[in-house]
């Protein structure tokens, strides 16, 4: 379905800018052989070859032209409403998504229905994203991104995440994803905004992560993440809850020649993590197959954060992952096995590579319940 805002916005584009004058009231029109003059509240006018009295159910032009035709009660009343998708279940929300509900009972019915956001979007996570004022709040680079996949055991992992675990037909999955951030800016602010933002704008990410829902919202909790900027290693956890840690990297991964390598190396601990990747020869990048586990791993767009007793999440948005399956082996698994011994006894499930995804939308944080 659609909403009145998004053909609002798609008829509104089909002229240049300069041919409306917004604010203008209508209050009478003189007609020649060859044209129509419209007056307007204020002293204004305007003429052309066709004049279109198309300006709603109160419409000024039908009033002054056909006075005889007045609203008449058509027997019903409508009442109308729009819930933010923010504030919907996920569950529910299946139920709604590519249908059109109807409802029948006595006297009355009701219809139910997705409609694009108010800026038009239509997809899921742009639509959750943007349902909440100001965002996004930055905009970002996300590149050569590696993900190895473990499943893991549900009780134990469930222990150390805070919130409900998210699990696949009974099973409990962690992801490794090993990437880098570039150019990281606000959305607001332009060229200066984005210079103030260069000391932590790019360098490489460590993401543990795990899979949650939350107020029937599926999304993702970070066990943990190593970075080697020692600023953003302060600033996330006060302003995100993420529970950044500092590490040392070193990132090879030259998809281009089909070899992946890198570590990470924790700066207070010492304890690193090391793999190696290799991609096949003439390799096609291709979104995941819908509904696969794949899709299921990769593409979560809500981040549930804890820290300092206060629950919060926040959004990001990107065009869906461009992958491919890669054979890689963890080669120093210490880091993973001294933070959480369930990784121990934990089995690499696949991997993932992706050549990474552009203008990455990333939301400000939200207080969660």
């Amino acid at each position: 379905m659609t909403s009145w805002g998004l053909l609002y916005s798609w008829f509104k584009k089909s002229f240049p800018e300069e041919n409306y004058h917004l604010g203008q009231e209508f209050q009478n029109l003189e007609q020649s052989e060859s044209s129509v003059t419209s007056y307007f509240k204020g002293g204004t006018h305007d003429s052309a070859d066709l004049l279109i009295g198309a300006d709603g159910f109160r419409s000024g032009v039908r009033a002054l032209l056909l006075p005889q035709i007045q609203p008449k009660y058509a027997g019903y009343v409508a009442w109308r409403g729009v819930v933010p998708e923010v504030e919907v279940p996920e569950d529910i929300l299946k139920v709604f998504a590519n249908h059109f509900t109807f409802f029948q009972m006595p006297d009355s019915h009701i219809l139910c229905y997705l409609i694009p956001s108010e800026s038009g979007n239509t997809e899921a996570g742009q639509r959750r994203l943007l349902s909440l004022p100001g965002e996004p709040l930055f905009i970002a680079d996300w590149e050569r991104v590696l993900m190895l996949h473990y499943e893991v055991e549900p009780d134990a992992l469930q222990r150390v995440v805070p919130f409900e675990l998210d699990l696949r037909e009974g099973r409990a999955f962690v992801s490794a994803v090993a990437f880098t951030m570039r150019g990281m800016r606000p959305r607001v602010g332009g060229r200066f905004a984005a210079w103030l933002f260069k000391p932590i704008a790019t360098h490489e990410f460590l993401n543990v992560r795990t899979y949650v829902r939350h107020r029937g919202e599926s999304g993702i909790y970070f066990l943990a993440e190593w970075l080697p900027n020692r600023l953003s290693v302060a600033l996330g956890p006060r302003l995100f809850g993420l529970p950044y840690r500092s590490g040392r990297f070193q990132y090879e991964h030259h998809w281009e020649e089909g070899l992946l390598t890198g570590s990470v190396t924790d700066r207070a601990g010492g304890a690193a993590f090391a793999y190696q990747g290799v991609l096949r020869p003439k390799m096609r990048f291709a979104t995941c197959e819908p509904g696969g586990i794949e899709e299921w791993l990769m593409e979560r767009y809500t981040a549930f954060t804890y820290a300092a007793g206060k629950a919060r999440f926040f959004r990001v948005w990107h065009s869906p992952w461009p992958q491919v399956r890669v054979n890689a082996d963890v080669t120093d698994p210490r880091l993973l096995d001294q933070s959480w011994p369930l990784f121990r006894e934990a089995r690499m499930i696949g991997a993932n590579f992706s050549p990474g995804v552009r203008n990455v939308w990333m939301g400000r944080a939200h207080r969660g319940a």
